[in-house]
């Protein structure tokens, strides 16, 4: 579920975010600022789930974990909230 949840719902608003950044894209602000909403609602939700839990799934990092920060790494890196 989280591994989905990284691909569908935090990879295409970073990338939304990220690519102008880099040159990659052409800057659209309204895509932009749909983005860093969509990015805010994903950090909540993220933030919800880990108050009551070291980990996304059990009690040990998983692959779970792993892909949910390798699709913000890009984000902590390029942009600041």
């Amino acid at each position: 579920m989280w591994i989905n949840f990284a691909e569908s719902e935090i990879l295409p608003p970073s990338c939304t975010w990220v690519f102008p950044c880099l040159g990659l894209v052409q800057f659209n602000k309204q895509s932009t600022e749909k983005a860093k909403e969509d990015v805010k609602r994903i950090l909540q939700i993220l933030n919800d789930h880990l108050l009551h839990s070291t980990y996304l799934v059990g009690e040990r990092i998983t692959q779970a974990d792993i892909s949910v920060v390798c699709n913000l790494l890009s984000l902590y890196q390029l942009v600041s909230f």
